[in-house]
């Protein structure tokens, strides 16, 4: 957070009840799991914040207990994206008369930041199913667009919508800076999009600003319902995600079936970790680099090395077994490990993991 600069929004609290008239109607006629929403004032997360008055409003129209994250199940990582304006002030690199407006360069460095980021595992989940939204000031054809799509991220909008999509009118012409963008591990979860045109074809005069209006203007150019609650389309994007993967995990079988922790093993051997998860979920099953190990302290686990994942070109292989519902691992050990211990850690593609400490004999 920071000093004000350049406020937009409401300008005083008629304004504001207007416009909050406006904005929960249409977030709660969405009937979504997980809202994004931008330009919200940045002001925290305690009880007098902008998003906490957002969560409480959305609460008493809908009976949803909403959150500031959605934290339900974990299936998929959400980034809500706002990107450089062209407008406003210059650029270091403004326009440079390719058609892409003021600050092009700097909205595609910006979507090669996040990407870099996304790339570091920032939540520490492993999660492969991302869904990027928001207003990125970029139409479909422009550099941060491109960059997105190469690295992988398919534009719903442009795909499944088609080149006629709008959500954004400026000057009289109409197009879409608004998007929504999955990877490709959350593509084949996506059912669906849209964009529900409550704003875009709407006059701005019905909107909630009081300025240059008559006394009787403020009622019969008002209602209090989602239409011209902002000048932006909200985009609509439906998942039907893979169940969780771990749901039904049983716990490792023999030759590891006792429940004392840790496992006591020869070094150098390779080891075969059997576990159940209620059926057979096919073999894709764990999170970008898992399972990994690391040394840990034989007498406090706390961690003393990095990890480092197990499963090498033909050392280690995961396989399903139909005949006793059971999925086996091989974890090749190195004989340099005895007389130290190592916790494994398996990770799924739900995010759910499960973790064992081995106390390795030389």
């Amino acid at each position: 957070m920071g000093e004000p600069v350049g406020c937009r929004g409401a300008a005083n609290q008629e304004e504001f009840n207007r416009q909050v008239a406006k904005t929960v109607p249409a977030l709660a006629g969405l009937d979504l799991d997980v809202i994004g929403l931008i330009e919200l004032q940045n002001n925290g997360f305690g009880p007098g914040s902008a998003v906490a008055d957002v969560v409480a409003r959305m609460q008493a129209a809908t009976g949803h207990p909403w959150a500031f994250e959605d934290g339900h199940g974990g299936r998929f990582l959400t980034g809500v994206v706002h990107l450089r304006s062209k407008g406003g002030s210059p650029c270091d690199i403004g326009d440079q008369g390719d058609g892409q407006g003021n600050c092009n360069v700097m909205r595609t460095n910006a979507v090669n930041e996040l990407l870099a980021w996304l790339d570091t595992n920032p939540t520490d989940t492993g999660e492969a199913d991302i869904l990027l939204i928001g207003d990125f000031n970029s139409y479909a054809m422009e550099d941060p667009m491109r960059a997105l799509e190469g690295a992988g991220y398919t534009n719903l909008v442009t795909t499944q919508l088609g080149a006629t999509a709008y959500s954004f009118a400026f000057d009289g012409e109409w197009g879409y800076l608004d998007h929504a963008l999955a990877s490709p591990s959350l593509l084949p979860q996506v059912t669906g999009t849209a964009i529900w045109h409550i704003n875009t074809d709407e006059p701005n005069v019905l909107g909630y600003s009081t300025a240059f209006k008559s006394p009787s203007q403020l009622t019969t150019l008002y209602s209090p319902d989602p239409y011209r609650a902002s000048d932006h389309d909200p985009v609509l994007v439906g998942l039907d995600l893979v169940p969780a993967v771990s749901a039904g995990f049983g716990g490792f079988v023999p030759p590891l079936s006792h429940r004392g922790e840790p496992y006591r093993i020869r070094a150098g051997r390779t080891l075969p970790l059997r576990f159940t998860l209620g059926g057979d979920l096919g073999l894709d099953l764990f999170a970008p680099g898992f399972p990994v190990s690391r040394e840990v302290s034989c007498t406090t686990g706390e961690a003393v090395g990095v990890p480092a994942p197990i499963l090498q070109p033909g050392g280690s292989g995961l396989t399903y077994s139909a005949g006793n519902a059971t999925y086996r691992l091989n974890w090749s050990t190195e004989s340099g490990w005895g007389g130290s211990c190592r916790e494994l850690i398996v990770r799924f593609r739900d995010s759910s993991q499960i973790t064992a400490t081995f106390d390795f004999r030389r």
